[in-house]
């Protein structure tokens, strides 16, 4: 006995032409031809129809319904596409504000795809929009009469609902468009002959690349925006305001100049001008001169080169005379040196403009450096920054880099002192007045390149790094005192790791055997891993804020020239040239990007709107927008290309006309 089937067709078998029951389905398997899911649009109560009548293949089937038709579509244009889904009609779909007298006018507004572009908008207007009188492609909203930014005419489509608005993506079925995606594009298959074998392969496809025509972006990393920074200004379209200040502060000291009355220092010191003190004036003293690193009174200018315009420090040896002429061949030696911790040597001369015999050296110039003596220790400064372990090892990574490059170039700094290292922002340090030391010092009888001599001047370097350290690891300078360095020592073992204070032994253990910066190294270990972290993330975080920053020099430039040529008094010698032509739509423009309301009246401040606007004039996309007078009496639809070549052919003529006169 065989088993009844319902009359009902099978969903598989209609779709796909086979069914995973086969026989044992209970439903008909009715040919894809001849199943209520056709190519034409089939209206829910005309579907709930058909399932009940009994599918026979072998009899005829009548004809299909011909489309619906709306009056909410009549004269648009558009033809039936893909069915829509059978409505059981014991279960009605209940969606608010979905009656039966709407649905299928709904379901046509969701299926079927448009022919051809519509070409006016007054035709389909929804009774909520008057049209302009005499204009056939301009609308106006009854709560905006000023400016409304208005979509393509082709894409207001109304519906029971009121206006709405579709793109070409929901003309299509979501599931249509996915297939359509999912399916590979036809390529010829390619052969090969290897060795007398015939290989079949298809060549690589590359898949297209979408760039936008709008630069508007605002993209922050997700690494980036896991941090403090990154989470709090991760939104904004400017930089960081700590990282503002910061760069602000650096341009006010490196363009600091001195009052013009002002007779303190020279006008100008063989090619630099503009000498600004960087520390008090210093009065010779035996006093200073005893406490002085180089047994000479110095002093530090900012100066500006006239030569490339860049910024310099000379640093001044007060009542200084040279013993030989071969003591340039030093400064060469160092200008040969290139390494991010050391601050460079450029040339070294002597002068009489300061009123003695004066020695100066020329350096680079680091706006907002700071020595490490009156940023961590509060004996120089109240405000002194706190020394943890982890900043210790990065100043430690810096400074043996740089040990190590100038100890293989045979070279020696025999200057580290706290007060010769320069900070700069959170952990980025610097050896400075190199070259000082061998300048003052260099004796004739004593050959440059004489091995013994450099490997004592590089093991009191090793020292001095040590001593340095115990100084910042105890945060006094009186840690290295004879009487207080038992105390010291303990102090680095109870507070920080074993491989801090292995490191300090080891470097002040050069004094009595000979040790090498290299083996400096190993002792550092594992912590180069963090240090290399922390200096790829602060990148990123650079490069982030960078961005937010990319795009403004070009936005400027545009509203230069809207400014140079909206409300402009006079242009040769028409007093209306602003208020004609291009010029006019131009600022009716201005009005829509700058002057805009709310319905209440009052300003509508929004700069994301100005920023997106600007971008599409930028790129002059074909996007339309409505431009209206304050008066109402004139409105304009036009793209944003148009507006672009208006903008573009104004200022053309501006520059034109200047290079006339």
């Amino acid at each position: 006995m065989s088993k009844v089937k319902k009359q009902i067709p099978c969903r598989h078998y209609a779709s796909s032409g086979s069914c995973f029951y086969g026989d044992q389905c209970q439903f008909m398997h009715v040919p894809l031809s001849t199943a209520p899911f056709n190519n034409e649009m089939t209206p829910p109560h005309q579907l709930a129809q058909q399932a009940s009548v009994s599918h026979d293949v072998s009899q005829p089937q009548p004809p299909q319904p011909k489309p619906f038709s709306h009056p909410s579509f009549s004269g648009l244009g558009f033809t039936a596409g893909r069915g829509v889904p059978r409505l059981p009609p014991s279960n009605p779909m209940r969606v608010r504000g979905v009656t039966s007298q709407n649905l299928p006018g709904m379901m046509n507004n969701l299926s079927m795809r448009p022919k051809q572009p519509v070409t006016t908008a007054t035709a389909a207007a929804p009774p909520n929009v008057n049209p302009v009188p005499g204009s056939t492609n301009v609308v106006m909203h009854p709560r905006f009469p000023m400016h409304v930014h208005q979509r393509p005419p082709s894409m207001d489509v109304p519906s029971p609902f009121g206006k709405t608005t579709l793109n070409q993506s929901m003309l299509v079925e979501p599931r249509i468009r996915m297939r359509a995606l999912s399916q590979p594009s036809p390529v010829s298959t390619k052969t090969e002959s290897v060795g007398g074998t015939m290989y079949f392969y298809q060549p690589d496809q590359q898949q297209p690349r979408y760039t936008p025509s709008q630069r508007s972006f605002n993209y922050t990393p997700a690494h980036v925006t896991r941090t403090k920074s990154g989470h709090q200004h991760g939104g904004s379209y400017f930089i960081n305001e700590d990282q503002k200040q910061e760069l602000l502060h650096r341009q006010v000291l490196a363009t600091a100049r001195l009052p013009p009355e002002s007779n303190s220092v020279p006008v100008e010191v063989e090619c630099y001008r503009n000498l600004f003190p960087l520390e008090l004036e210093a009065t010779p003293t035996p006093e200073k001169v005893n406490h002085s690193l180089f047994g000479y009174v110095s002093t530090c200018y900012k100066a500006v080169n006239i030569k490339n315009k860049s910024h310099c420090v000379l640093r001044r040896l007060h009542g200084f005379k040279l013993s030989s002429a071969k003591t340039v061949q030093e400064v060469h030696r160092w200008r040969k040196v290139s390494h991010i911790n050391v601050v460079a040597l450029h040339e070294m001369f002597t002068t009489k403009v300061f009123g003695d015999n004066s020695l100066v050296l020329v350096y680079d110039y680091h706006a907002g450096a700071d020595t490490l003596l009156h940023k961590h220790f509060h004996s120089y400064n109240q405000k002194a920054s706190p020394l943890t372990e982890a900043l210790i090892w990065h100043y430690i990574i810096q400074l043996t880099s740089a040990l190590r490059t100038l100890h293989y170039s045979g070279l020696a700094v025999r200057c580290i002192d706290l007060s010769k290292v320069l900070v700069l922002g959170s952990n980025k340090v610097w050896f400075n007045c190199c070259g000082v030391v061998d300048v003052i010092t260099y004796d004739v009888s004593v050959p440059d390149d004489q091995p013994q001599a450099i490997k004592q001047k590089q093991q009191a370097d090793l020292v001095a790094l040590g001593q340095l350290l115990l100084c910042l690891c105890c945060q006094s300078v009186m840690a290295v005192q004879p009487e207080n360095f038992p105390k010291s020592i303990q102090h680095v073992s109870r507070n920080f790791s074993p491989d801090m204070l292995k490191i300090i032994q080891y470097l002040l253990g050069a004094q009595n055997e000979l040790h090498n910066i290299s083996e400096v190294m190993p002792m550092i270990g594992a912590r180069f891993y963090s240090t290399i972290e922390s200096l790829q993330l602060n990148q990123d975080s650079l490069e982030t804020q960078l961005s937010r920053e990319l795009e403004n020099g070009r936005l400027f430039r545009l509203v230069a020239k809207l400014g140079m040529i909206n409300e402009r008094p006079e242009f040769a010698s028409d007093v209306s040239w602003s208020e004609t032509g291009d010029r006019y739509l131009l600022k009716l423009f201005r009005d829509y990007l700058f002057h805009q309301v709310t319905p209440t009246g009052t300003p509508w401040v929004d700069l994301a709107h100005v920023v997106l606007t600007l971008n599409k004039l930028d790129a002059g996309v074909q996007e339309k927008v409505c431009l209206s007078s304050h008066d109402g009496q004139a409105v304009l639809m036009v793209t944003y290309a148009d507006l672009k070549a208006c903008i573009d052919s104004t200022f053309t003529e501006l520059c034109h006309h200047q290079r006339q006169q």
